[in-house]
């Protein structure tokens, strides 16, 4: 490996950079939904976000939840970005992992609903859009859909990971956390540029393959592709010191994670918006 790429992997694993899949990710899946969307909803989007690409606010309620936790915002979006399905489940139980209706999947369903509503004040549907970029991004980070487990050094006792942020690990010599290796250092082992990456996933990872066929299923349904994705593969860390062999060995699971998060999140805008302005 180069080391200017060594340097970005190690960049990325630094605190306070990384968020779910990282700036950079919900990036990636916010532009590559819009690169397809038909000529009306297309209209709409931009209406409605004041010209400004999708990528441009992918990422703004990881800094709305920040804000939150500061006081310096109301309300308490946190526990909508992510459901922690037990590893030892199968799928997604919606009385279980979503209580209140306090998680990703509904996250979506709500700002949908809000989004569809033509009643409502543009300012709200704005943010319902913002929302829905950012959760659909969400939902395909398979940490966002773990529930593993760690034993508590101060009491013995096992706990919920929080989708890996309890997991430590070294990346490539650095002290991480599992989940922070999924937002940042592992997208960071593909292409630099936004605009690269997505010519990469839609050359090469789409390969021909139907685009309706990857945007089939439910929210549920992707949630659970997640889910599995993290059982399977990501939590596969040996004794937690991970380089270059476990992002080689994962990086098509990023790549396909992502394909299927902006095709899908363009699949959600066009059925949300295609009945006219």
């Amino acid at each position: 490996m180069r080391i200017t790429k060594l340097t970005i992997l190690l960049l990325a694993l630094a605190p306070g950079t990384a968020f779910a899949w990282g700036s950079k990710g919900h990036a990636v899946v916010a532009e590559l939904a819009e690169r397809g969307l038909s000529p009306n909803v297309a209209v709409q989007v931009r209406q409605l976000n004041f010209a400004a690409p999708l990528r441009d606010i992918a990422s703004l309620p990881d800094d709305w939840r920040a804000d939150e936790v500061k006081g310096l915002r109301p309300g308490n979006t946190g526990s909508l970005h992510f459901a922690n399905t037990p590893n030892d489940q199968a799928l997604f139980d919606r009385a279980r992992d979503c209580k209140e209706d306090q998680c990703v999947v509904a996250g979506i369903e709500k700002y949908v609903a809000v989004l569809k509503d033509k009643t409502q004040p543009n300012d709200k549907r704005r943010e319902a859009l913002i929302f829905i970029v950012h959760f659909v991004g969400d939902l395909h980070q398979p940490m966002h859909a773990a529930g593993g487990q760690v034993k508590d050094d101060a009491t013995g006792q096992m706990v919920m990971d929080r989708g890996g942020n309890l997991v430590k690990v070294r990346f490539l010599g650095g002290e991480s956390n599992l989940h922070s290796v999924w937002d940042g250092a592992l997208i960071d082992w593909g292409p630099v540029r936004v605009d690269d990456y997505v010519d990469h996933l839609l050359k090469f990872e789409l390969r021909g393959r139907s685009i309706e066929e990857l945007q089939r299923g439910t929210v549920t349904d992707w949630f659970n592709e997640s889910h599995y994705a993290a059982v399977h593969d990501c939590y596969v860390i040996g004794n937690g010191t991970l380089g270059g062999e476990y992002a080689q060995k994962n990086i098509g699971i990023v790549y396909e994670r992502l394909l299927r998060g902006g095709l899908r999140l363009r699949k959600v805008l066009e059925d949300a918006l295609s009945g006219g302005m």
